[in-house]
């Protein structure tokens, strides 16, 4: 049997499946056969049925035999976080308070990926109620970073980001509420793709308000635009809609402006990060990109998420009544403690502050039509660490590294984390790249431009491990 399916873009795999040159039986039995050698050692899958996931590729197959209407994904493997629902697996949002069998009706985006013809064969790992940027819980092991088994996938979405790096399934389906996409992409070096908020449908409503978002990660931009496009609920009768990403053509690029910064609160950047930024930056200045420094500051971003955020956890919490603080993480926990000593009104007056937020982040766009700048001031820190520890031995707490990513979930700007290279010892350093609202379209073409350019580390495979 072919072995190296695992190298496959969605796309390709699609194409080959629809023109029958492989099965989607051969694909799901390869897949199936890596997850086996592989995830032992990095924990990214929390469900999967190997005899239901053969089951629907054996029904796919029949359905290319018998000549039936197929999807654009038809038999293609993807993966789905466990923080959606879904009918055939148990959807358990990384919590010991959730039942082990839970089964709900597919969510929304799930749906509407079954509609493609997509088989959803497992659920990648998160924290608990995603409530972290990395990926433990006391219902999985710690997910480990295909680059480097001693470090950190990140999170929430880290079974997703380390899933995808590791080959099992070109595309993974993940929540993210203040950068839980991109920061797994960033450590494990893939793309992640957070839409502007409310183009992928959520049901029953996140907790998480304008905060949440849907999105996907891939290691080829074209499958993360086609992905998007089918989880778009406003396009699901439309079968034509426009997904391609053509990239720039050198008449467009001049009038693609581009503003850099580092870091949003004035925090330091890892020096290596920064190598890679203004290496990237050279890059787009060397396809015909304008760029511009943009200082952001905006140190009151952090507390404004980190109050909305916290209030969407307690609730979340609040459902399980007394049963809260049994078995539960003892960040999670923390984490409201803290909470609890805010102040009575703070959520509705942390609210007023974004849209305050959101028109000064609107004005950051006068002049430029993207913004720039590292997805994460460091790269992948050791397990068991709830944060980074900075070079002068400082140790970040349980939100603050993760700043450059939030501001983007307070103001719903579609943002991308793109590949862009490796630290001194190898692990990947993530780009993020922002437009304004509903400029989603335009994020994907520069990144299809600069991916078609060689100017990202796109499709980069690590060297990986078995379980000890």
């Amino acid at each position: 049997m072919t072995t190296d399916f695992h190298t496959w873009t969605a796309i390709e795999t699609a194409k080959k499946i629809k023109d029958r040159a492989v099965s989607p039986v051969e694909v799901m039995a390869s897949l199936l056969d890596r997850a086996a050698l592989l995830d032992p050692a990095y924990a990214s899958l929390q469900a999967l049925d190997a005899e239901m996931a053969m089951d629907a590729a054996r029904r796919a197959e029949a359905e290319i035999t018998s000549g039936a209407p197929i999807g654009p994904l038809h038999g293609v493997p993807v993966s789905v976080k466990d923080l959606l629902a879904t009918a055939d697996l148990p959807t358990r949002r990384g919590s010991r308070l959730v039942a082990q069998d839970t089964r709900l009706p597919d969510a929304p985006s799930v749906r509407l990926l079954r509609n493609s013809g997509a088989l959803v064969f497992a659920k990648t790992t998160t924290s608990e109620f995603g409530h972290k940027a990395t990926t433990d819980s006391l219902i999985s092991a710690p997910t480990c970073n295909p680059w480097d088994r001693s470090r950190t996938a990140g999170g929430s979405s880290g079974g997703a980001g380390a899933a995808v790096a590791l080959g099992l399934g070109p595309l993974a389906v993940a929540t993210d509420g203040g950068g839980s996409i991109r920061i797994p992409a960033s450590f494990c070096g893939v793309l992640g793709v957070k839409p502007t908020s409310g183009t992928v449908p959520t049901f029953p409503p996140s907790r998480l308000g304008v905060l949440g978002h849907i999105g996907v990660l891939s290691r080829d931009v074209r499958d993360a635009a086609l992905a998007l496009a089918l989880l778009d609920g406003r396009h699901e009768a439309d079968p034509d809609v426009e997904w391609e990403p053509e990239p720039l053509i050198a008449a467009e690029r001049g009038r693609v402006r581009v503003g850099v910064y580092r870091t949003v609160d004035g925090t330091s950047v890892d020096p290596d990060v920064d190598q890679v930024l203004c290496e990237f930056v050279r890059g787009l200045e060397s396809i015909g990109l304008p760029v511009f420094e943009v200082p952001v500051d905006l140190p009151e971003a952090g507390p404004i998420w980190d109050t909305l955020f916290m209030s969407a956890m307690a609730d979340e919490l609040a459902m399980f009544d007394g049963r809260a603080t049994d078995g539960v993480s003892s960040s999670l926990l923390d984490a409201l403690r803290a909470w609890r000593r805010t102040p009575s009104g703070a959520g509705e007056e942390a609210e007023v502050r974004r849209a305050v937020l959101r028109h000064t982040v609107a004005a950051l766009f006068g002049h430029v039509e993207i913004l720039v700048g590292p997805t994460l001031p460091v790269t992948a820190f050791p397990l068991g660490q709830r944060g980074p520890v900075r070079a002068d031995g400082r140790r970040d707490d349980l939100t603050s590294w993760w700043r450059n990513t939030q501001l983007w979930n307070l103001t719903g700007m579609p943002t991308v984390s793109l590949p862009a290279g490796f630290d001194r010892t190898g692990l990947p350093v993530g780009i993020q790249i922002t437009a304004r609202t509903g400029q989603d379209h335009l994020i994907l073409r520069v990144c299809r431009t600069l991916e078609a350019e060689g100017r990202t580390s796109l499709g980069a495979f690590p060297r990986v491990a078995l379980a000890d």
